[in-house]
């Protein structure tokens, strides 16, 4: 059954909105097989395929099946896929011995309360590192308490 709800693809899940802007302003940095990148929502697989395919290492993480499993078919060896749910794997130190060059905030709501968890603790960067995020939440109005903690507020 397809959904005729805006915003959303066949499944009912949000669409990537403003997608070409996203390239646009991921392709500002200087991407290159040197580099290892953290894209904590792994999705429909858009911004690898048009950002981040020529780094040499990296890591995403999704919780959907379908997005797991792009995932897995599309990144080379060089690139962990992990099944999990973001916030709760940063706020358990998920990943903080890694270092990164790159880290892709691009979630359907907030980005937030993941920049605070992924922060939460001593992290290793790398020399120059990039921070990109999306924030949607004034689209989709996906505000968390902790956002509203930090001084989101719903707009309207």
């Amino acid at each position: 059954m397809v959904s005729t709800l805006k915003g959303r693809n066949e499944k009912g899940k949000f669409r990537n909105k403003h997608l070409s802007l996203k390239v646009k302003v991921r392709r500002l940095i200087p991407c290159a097989f040197a580099d290892t990148v953290l894209d904590l929502f792994a999705g429909d697989g858009e911004m690898y395929r048009y950002c981040w395919s020529g780094a040499g290492r990296g890591v995403t993480c999704d919780m959907e099946d379908n997005c797991v499993e792009r995932a897995v078919r599309e990144r080379p060896d060089t690139w962990t896929v992990l099944k999990v749910n973001v916030e709760r794997g940063l706020r358990a130190r998920m990943l903080e011995k890694q270092v990164f060059s790159i880290i892709d905030v691009d979630c359907y709501g907030s980005p937030w309360k993941f920049v605070k968890a992924l922060f939460s603790c001593r992290r290793g960067l790398a020399d120059p590192f990039y921070l990109v995020m999306t924030d949607s939440y004034m689209v989709n109005r996906n505000i968390s308490r902790e956002d509203l903690a930090l001084g989101f507020r719903k707009p309207g």
